[in-house]
């Protein structure tokens, strides 16, 4: 990635047959004020729908503003997310996926505004509403998105407890510059990791985005149980390297959980039961997402439903 001296801000947007979505996603950035140069950079992955061609038409009206990286065959979301990336020349970085859109015309202006007041930052987030769907029919009433009670989020802080979405990210592109990112799977929460292991992330009461929670959506597709647990067990080994073993005792707690998901996936109560009491000892440490111990049996309901039925 080079650095341009003229645009500020990169907008990095990857696609994949969101032909019903993605002009509400681009119009979203084509709305915002800004006192300063922008570029949108869009990944569109070989589409089997008409996503391409509406991203084309786009920018074929606006070549100053809209940079489309097409693609030959299906790349996948993590390397269409790194080759996205990549292109994007601006001193920061914002996201928003095609299925996804902004409400705020001063929202970049906003977190740019924080980012530059503040050089101790790596990033800025703010609350979105989440849209829910079971098909291609949207609930009528969105549901607003969790309220963070912290204002800095720090690398432990989104270790324990990230629920921010991606389209509400904002990060200075020099956080992760000397950072390979290949390969890092479930891309929201690795980055927002990485970006805080440079500077918090601060957190922006304000409802300025939607995020879309449909059966299409990139968390959705799941792959099998196997292949699951390594890429989980995979990224989080990845992140231990990478923070030189700072958050070690909260990241074998994820490779604790991840153990024994696998283990009840597999129907062996044994090895299941063996893990829990450790799972358990953990969990009530952290107090992860705020549960208590009495709620410790739905919370594994939760996440057994959450893990492998989406």
């Amino acid at each position: 990635m080079s650095l341009s001296p003229d645009i500020v801000l990169s907008v990095c947007m990857i696609t994949y047959n969101h032909e019903h979505f993605i002009s509400q996603a681009i119009e979203g950035v084509l709305m915002q004020e800004a006192d300063f140069k922008i570029e949108l950079v869009i990944g569109e992955d070989c589409s089997s729908d008409s996503t391409h061609s509406i991203c084309e038409e786009y920018a074929f009206r606006h070549p100053e503003l809209i940079k489309l990286l097409p693609s030959a065959k299906n790349l996948g979301m993590t390397p269409n997310f790194i080759r996205t990336l990549q292109a994007c020349t601006g001193k920061y970085i914002a996201l928003c996926e095609g299925d996804d859109y902004w409400t705020d015309p001063l929202k970049i202006q906003k977190q740019v505004d924080i980012l530059e007041g503040d050089a101790s930052l790596g990033g800025a987030f703010h609350d979105v509403y989440v849209l829910r769907s079971s098909g291609l029919h949207f609930e009528n009433k969105v549901t607003k998105n969790y309220k963070h009670k912290k204002s800095f989020f720090t690398a432990e802080d989104v270790l324990i407890n990230w629920i921010g979405h991606t389209c509400s990210f904002v990060f200075v592109r020099s956080a992760i510059d000397q950072i390979c990112l290949d390969q890092i799977y479930l891309m929201d929460f690795s980055l927002a990791f990485l970006v805080a292991l440079k500077g918090n992330l601060k957190h922006i009461p304000e409802i300025m985005g939607v995020y879309r929670d449909h059966p299409g959506g990139i968390t959705k597709i799941r792959p099998n149980y196997r292949v699951k647990y390594e890429n989980r067990r995979e990224i989080y080994n990845k992140l231990n390297l990478i923070s030189e073993g700072r958050y070690k005792d909260i990241i074998n707690f994820h490779l604790l959980k991840i153990d024994f998901m696998y283990e009840l996936a597999c129907t062996n109560n044994f090895g299941a039961s063996i893990l829990i009491f450790k799972y358990y000892k953990l969990f009530t440490k952290y107090n992860f997402r705020g549960e208590r111990r009495k709620n410790f049996g739905k919370y594994l309901a939760a996440l057994f439903k959450s893990y492998y039925f989406g």
